[in-house]
C-alpha cells in the first residue's frame, strides 16, 4: 500500500469513498492492469465503512441455502414482489431497470462472494414481509457468517492480495469536497487531506463516486 504526502495526485480512475462500493470496484478495476486512487475520508482502521457494522443480511434468489430449506423461490416472483413494495412512478425508467437486473443477475453476486470464501448461515431470514403491501412472500435474506465485518474483511484481503495491489494508492483523512470540470466533464477532484490540512488536487481519466454524498450535498454527486 503507497501514501503520498504531496498534494497532487494522478491516475487512470479515481475512487471516491472507501466503503462496500468503493472497495469492490476498485478490486474490479485492478484486473484492468491501470493505476487507481482511493480517497476516503475515515481512518485506514475503519477501511470499509458501515458495511463493517451491519449486520450482513444480503438478498438471494433460488440460493442453494434456499434450496437446503425447501424454499421454493424464482426470479419471476422475486421481481413480482419488488415492484409490488417500491410501488414505482408510473414513469420510472431507471428504477425498474436496475431492480430487474439486480434479481435476474444476483446469482453472479452470489458466485462472486463464494469465489472470495465468503460463507453464509444455513437459514435463510424472512424479513420485510409486508402488511398492507406484499413484499417478500418467501425468505431471502442470507447472513453472512462473521456479520458485515467478516464480509468486509474477506474483501479487503481480496483486494491486498491481488497481484495488481501495487497499482492501487489508498489515501485515508482525505476529505473529497469538489470537482474541477473542463467542458462540462471531470477533470479532477479536489480537497483536503485531513491529517496534514492540505489541500490536494486529483487529476485522472476516469472518476467513480462511490459515497453517498459530497460533504453530504448529494445533489453535487447528481451532477
Amino acid at each position: 500500500m503507497t501514501t503520498h504526502l504531496t498534494n497532487n495526485h494522478s491516475a487512470d480512475i479515481a475512487i471516491i469513498g472507501g466503503g462496500i462500493s468503493g472497495i469492490v470496484t476498485a478490486l474490479e478495476l485492478l484486473d484492468s492492469g491501470k493505476k487507481i486512487v482511493l480517497f476516503d475520508r475515515d481512518l485506514e482502521e475503519n477501511f470499509g465503512g458501515l458495511a463493517k457494522e451491519s449486520f450482513g443480511g444480503m438478498f438471494f434468489v433460488n440460493s442453494p441455502q434456499q434450496r437446503l430449506s425447501k424454499i421454493d423461490d424464482h426470479i419471476d416472483n422475486a421481481i413480482k414482489d419488488w415492484f409490488s413494495f417500491a410501488e414505482f412512478d408510473q414513469d420510472e425508467k431507471w428504477g425498474k431497470i436496475w431492480a430487474k437486473s439486480f434479481i435476474e443477475e444476483n446469482h453472479l453476486l452470489y458466485q462472486w462472494l463464494k469465489i472470495r470464501k465468503i460463507k453464509f448461515f444455513p437459514i435463510v431470514h424472512w424479513v420485510e414481509r409486508g402488511l398492507d403491501i406484499p413484499r417478500n412472500s418467501v425468505p431471502r435474506f442470507h447472513m453472512v457468517w462473521g456479520t458485515g465485518y467478516g464480509l468486509m474483511e474477506a474483501i479487503i484481503s481480496s483486494l491486498k492480495s491481488h497481484p495488481n495491489f501495487k497499482n492501487l494508492t489508498l489515501l485515508f483523512q482525505h476529505f473529497v469536497q469538489d470537482f474541477e470540470l473542463v467542458n462540462g466533464n471531470i477533470s479532477a477532484v479536489k480537497g483536503i487531506n485531513e491529517k496534514s490540512e492540505q489541500s490536494f488536487v486529483c487529476h485522472a481519466a476516469e472518476f467513480v463516486v462511490a459515497t453517498g454524498g459530497i460533504n453530504g450535498n448529494i445533489e453535487k454527486v447528481k451532477q
